[in-house]
């Protein structure tokens, strides 16, 4: 916003990319002319509906929380965590031992079914990635 008190390229007079070539003394005509060996050729990586060992917990417990948790389960273990009275015990319970069936706007319909619906905060040691699926005023509960 106070670009003059900033170090960003504009504030420095840099208006394009000849401006910052010269301003960063790079030779244009030189950096041309190197040869660079062509980027092997990696394949795509393979599209698998197996599970990985990476792990995931999402916080919350309203719609975003159990779609979210529903879609993370078909690829990874996931943990959902509801810290809000007895949300996450009710949603064990709701969910009993019947898997998540999840339609996707793609027509495609996931059957899931998470690791586990806790309470308890130790569950995040285990976590490779947190999702915090509540609005902003809830993430200082998590």
């Amino acid at each position: 916003k106070d670009i003059a008190k900033t170090r960003a390229p504009q504030a420095m007079g840099i208006q394009n990319l000849d401006a910052f070539l010269t301003a960063a003394k790079i030779d244009r005509k030189a950096l041309a002319a190197v040869k660079t060996a062509p980027a092997p050729s990696v394949p795509p990586p393979k599209e698998t509906e197996e599970k990985t060992p990476f792990c995931v917990l999402v916080c919350g417990g309203g719609n975003a929380a159990q779609v979210a948790t529903a879609m993370f389960a078909a690829r990874y273990e996931t943990i959902a965590i509801s810290l809000y009275e007895d949300e996450a015990e009710k949603w064990a319970a709701a969910l009993g031992k019947d898997d998540y069936e999840l339609t996707l706007d793609t027509g495609k319909v996931l059957k899931t079914r998470p690791f586990g619906i806790t309470r308890d905060a130790c569950v995040a040691a285990k976590a490779d990635a947190i999702v915090l699926a509540v609005p902003s005023f809830a993430h200082g509960q998590y």
